[in-house]
């Protein structure tokens, strides 16, 4: 089964006779974030997901089979010369693009579970509490009663149901349904949980010393306070929380500064920030309230949000991490430490005591 993200129409009805597939990814890459290119013919229906950077993933699946990942992407540019399909174009929120582009890779964790042992409510409880990325399949004695609820940080974010044909629906009307038809004819679960596939990092030379004064940055100052957080820290949290929150608003501002400046990086500095938060969060539950869809730490407008119970040092360790990784893959950490060699000296006892480097 095939599932697409439609709730944002692109264009509609395309038909692959007229339309140069390869040239039609690069298009779309330029012109949406995020997105689904979906193609349907008699015999075959296939889906890729793209962002701007790359194309992420895709499905397909035929009379002989199914194919997943980058296989089945250059399986349906090759199909798409040889029969007429129908094309969709969808755009998709870029927090959600790799949730999608990955459910085919998903890793089984459960597998056969019968409700006469496991409870329907139970397990997606144990889920929720375990924060899963990821999805429960259950298979009804029937094969009317089944469908597919999708998790993200442990939130039900949508389905998929035998009696809707496969399409997504976030209609928690039809979550009970699946719920009440499960428990009344029986049947299996099989749990799934994503791991993100990280881009393949490029390699770009760091720039030499000589010629960073090509790309002029203009210092930040400091800002002056950073907003309190919505509801108190957890009681292991030692450092004031506004400090901790004030010295990682700080550090974002001035790599801000450092990318939005430099004209080799083409995407903007938040669509990066949510990207590699996303990475870091499905390391495991240490940095799980960095992920976007959490919505517990946000960088916005270059002020943080912080409304989550992560104590100082799993705080400092996932932000000051994750800028460490953006900056390696972006090729500018020699210019980020040069840019922040103030900031590093100002909390040099912080960042020891809590064993983070930048």
């Amino acid at each position: 089964m095939i599932i697409v993200p439609k709730e944002k129409p692109v264009i509609e009805n395309l038909n692959s006779y007229y339309v140069d597939m390869a040239r039609m990814f690069t298009h779309f890459q330029k012109e949406i974030s995020a997105g689904a290119v979906h193609c349907k013919s008699r015999l075959a229906e296939g889906v890729v997901f793209f962002d701007k950077d790359e194309v992420l993933s895709g499905s397909f699946e035929d009379r002989t089979g199914k194919l997943d990942g980058m296989p089945a992407v250059e399986k349906l540019k090759q199909a798409a010369t040889q029969e007429s399909f129908v094309i969709n174009i969808y755009e998709i929120d870029l927090e959600m693009i790799h949730f999608w582009a990955n459910i085919p890779l998903a890793e089984i964790m459960y597998k056969d579970l019968s409700t006469e042992f496991t409870d329907f409510d139970a397990l997606i409880a144990k889920m929720s509490e375990q924060k899963l990325t990821g999805y429960i399949d259950a298979c009804g004695i029937s094969e009317k009663d089944s469908g597919i609820l999708f998790m993200r940080g442990g939130v039900i974010i949508g389905g998929s149901y035998a009696w809707g044909e496969g399409e997504l629906s976030r209609s928690e009307e039809s979550q009970k349904l699946l719920m009440q038809k499960i428990k009344e004819s029986g049947g299996v679960f099989n749990v799934s949980r994503i791991h993100f596939a990280k881009p393949a990092k490029e390699k770009t030379p760091e720039p030499q010393p000589g010629r960073q004064a090509a790309v002029p940055v203009e210092p930040r100052p400091a800002p002056a306070a950073a907003p309190a957080p919505s509801r108190p820290a957890a009681s292991g949290a030692k450092e004031n929380r506004g400090e901790i929150l004030m010295v990682l608003q700080e550090l974002l501002n001035t790599m801000e500064v450092l990318v939005e400046s430099n004209k080799k990086i083409k995407r903007d500095f938040g669509s990066l920030l949510k990207k590699k938060f996303m990475e870091k969060a499905d390391e495991g539950d240490e940095f799980m309230f960095l992920d976007p869809f959490a919505a517990e730490f946000e960088y916005f407008d270059k002020r943080i949000s912080f409304v989550g119970c992560a104590g100082d040092k799993e705080l400092v360790n996932g932000v000051v991490t994750s800028l460490r990784e953006l900056a390696d893959e972006l090729g500018i950490r020699t210019q980020l430490r040069e840019k922040a060699s103030g900031w590093l000296s100002r909390n040099s006892a912080l960042l020891k005591r809590l064993g983070v480097d930048l």
